[in-house]
């Protein structure tokens, strides 16, 4: 059982506010997908809420300041507020249409009451009130995810131009399902893209709240133990970036939102115990990888070397094989894997497809030892 779910309160309605410490690139600028390497403070993740105090008065995080906050194999959930300029600009426009859609202005108060008085497990957040601009930037996803039928359905009943109401009542329908498709889930159109090519869309704010796509979290590998690295934990993050059909550049919302941020941003996440089986030190692993998919394997050589090294414990030798299409530029973590060379508990072996002149497949082999 992983140990960090015993050391914070932190989750998806009490997330943590961390600080990226380090975050560089791994890839040459030639490579064909940027992945990046993350650090995010721990200090940030073990602090609890002010009201998570022990009956005794001392915060129980406090007391188990030293013990390990996480295991190899754990994740960390990212919930993907803008951080860049960049972001933040495209999210408010986005949000102020809504709003001026909705007839509201992005510093109005609002309340949220729950539907037939079925509050939920989560009744705190019911009855308080909120900016409405905060309340749709924190709660919907407006610039990346597309939206389901039902929400061209309830869009049809707000659209004061005929020809617009007419074709969303297409898309709700059995006919309209293919076309639909083409339009909506193969580009990938977001709210505020739809909102644009139906500007006759006035949508009340608590039906856009209940049937836009919801902001969710997304999960990360850690990629560090915290063994070695007690004060951060690691991230090793593909930037994804598509083109559609039409030709349309698409980006991963939540990984380009962290290949962006700065030193110093604020990212709300928390940790996510997987209950990964921990090998025993004296089984042999053999690990396969390629890309940033290395996140886990990395944290569970980084244990198991410091063990071997600082605690003079018996490790097993772990066999570790990472695909690559060129080891010049997309081998992640080379002088790393280069400086456990000779380590018996760590032998690493790299399966570059594309490193020769024209591209052509060679076989990669093993980093001498």
């Amino acid at each position: 059982m992983s140990v960090s779910s015993s050391l914070h309160t932190f989750g998806e309605y009490h997330p943590a506010v961390a600080t990226v410490t380090v975050n560089t690139p791994l890839t040459a600028a030639d490579a064909d997908a940027e992945v990046r390497h993350l650090e995010v403070a721990t200090a940030d993740l073990r602090r609890a809420p002010a009201n998570s105090e022990s009956t005794t008065g001392i915060s129980d995080v406090n007391a188990d300041e030293r013990s390990p906050l996480y295991t190899p194999g754990d994740c960390l959930a990212v919930l993907p507020l803008p951080l860049a300029e960049c972001d933040v600009t495209r999210a408010r426009d986005a949000t102020g249409t809504v709003l001026e859609r909705a007839g509201l202005a992005p510093d109005a108060w609002v309340t949220l009451r729950a539907a037939g008085g079925h509050l939920g497990s989560q009744s705190e957040f019911i009855s308080k009130p909120v900016r409405a601009a905060s309340l749709v930037e924190g709660a919907l996803d407006l610039t990346s995810a597309s939206a389901r039928r039902y929400f061209f359905e309830v869009a049809s009943t707000f659209a004061s131009h005929p020809q617009e109401a007419e074709r969303l009542r297409h898309f709700a329908g059995k006919d309209g399902r293919d076309e639909l498709w083409y339009y909506n889930e193969r580009e990938r159109r977001s709210v505020g893209e739809f909102l644009s090519d139906f500007p006759s869309v006035s949508m009340p704010l608590e039906w856009m709240l209940t049937t836009a796509p919801r902001l969710r979290h997304r999960l990360f590998s850690i990629s560090s133990s915290p063994l070695p690295h007690p004060h951060a934990l690691h991230l090793t993050v593909t930037a994804a970036r598509w083109k559609t059909h039409y030709g349309r550049i698409r980006e991963g919302f939540c990984s380009n939102v962290l290949r962006r941020a700065q030193v110093g941003a604020a990212v709300a996440c928390w940790l996510v115990p997987t209950f990964m089986a921990q090998p025993k030190d004296t089984t042999p692993l053999v690990l396969v990888c390629t890309g940033s998919g290395v996140a886990p394997l990395r944290a569970f050589v980084q244990a198991r070397v410091h063990r071997s090294r600082v605690c003079q414990t018996k490790i097993a030798p772990t066999l570790v094989f990472f695909g690559c299409r060129r080891k010049a530029g997309d081998f992640l973590y080379q002088r790393e894997w280069e400086e456990l060379a000779g380590d018996p508990v760590a032998l690493v072996g790299d399966a570059s497809t594309r490193q020769g002149p024209g591209g052509q497949s060679l076989e990669g082999g093993f980093i001498p030892a």
